[in-house]
């Protein structure tokens, strides 16, 4: 299945707070938890970031995860010759380690790859809430909202720059030279991902808006 993201407001958060279980379940944690929310500006995307852009599969996101992982695990050496199959097989042994393994890209790979928003706010590590939560004139619903930082994400990216060599992020390329630049990249997928992400995440931290995953 695909994979969209989409840049949100605090018009859209106010317009959805009472009609969308996951955003209600965000904005309430958040108000509980996190002390920033109640003094951070919320602002409004612009352009097309507001209509979103297709990421790709979930599978994807991590072919991008896999590069960050085995980047922690053996350093940039182990990349020389490495396929993006290689880099999803690096994925899957992580999420399939038992005990489970830790990762200081914590906000790349500990976040739903399905589903739920990054915050213009200093989180630790990303969390998952869930449980039932009631919307007025509505019938309890189940409720699982993944919520990471997009500040944190872009740190993480950013390390990840110089691997991945993109002459910029989709938002400071025009539409052909960044196709063009993913085209001919060792790790295409990746190279995309990360792209649109940066991009994504850089905007968000200067606008204070969120990044929701869809």
């Amino acid at each position: 299945m695909g994979l969209d993201v989409v840049m949100i407001g605090l018009d859209e958060i106010k317009e959805q707070v009472t009609t969308d279980v996951e955003v209600a379940a965000m904005v309430k944690w958040l108000q509980e938890n996190i002390p920033e929310t109640h003094t951070t500006h919320i602002g409004e995307p612009s352009g097309r970031m507001s209509e979103g852009d297709r990421l790709g599969l979930y599978s994807d996101l991590h072919v991008l995860r896999g590069l960050a992982l085995r980047f922690e695990r053996a350093g940039a050496s182990s990349l020389e010759g490495a396929t993006e199959e290689d880099l999803q097989v690096e994925t899957e042994r992580f999420y399939d380690a038992e005990p489970p393994l830790a990762t200081r890209f914590i906000n790349l790979v500990n976040h739903s790859d399905c589903d739920g928003v990054y915050v213009p706010l200093p989180l630790r590590e990303p969390v998952t809430v869930s449980g039932t939560l009631k919307l007025p004139g509505a019938q309890e619903e189940a409720v699982n909202v993944s919520i990471g930082s997009s500040e944190g994400l872009l740190d993480e990216l950013d390390e990840l720059g110089p691997l991945i060599a993109l002459p910029g992020d989709r938002g400071s390329m025009s539409e052909t030279h960044f196709e063009q630049a993913v085209a001919g990249h060792r790790w295409p997928t990746a190279a995309y991902v990360w792209g649109l992400l940066h991009w994504y995440a850089r905007e968000s931290v200067r606008a204070k808006t969120l990044i929701r995953f869809c």
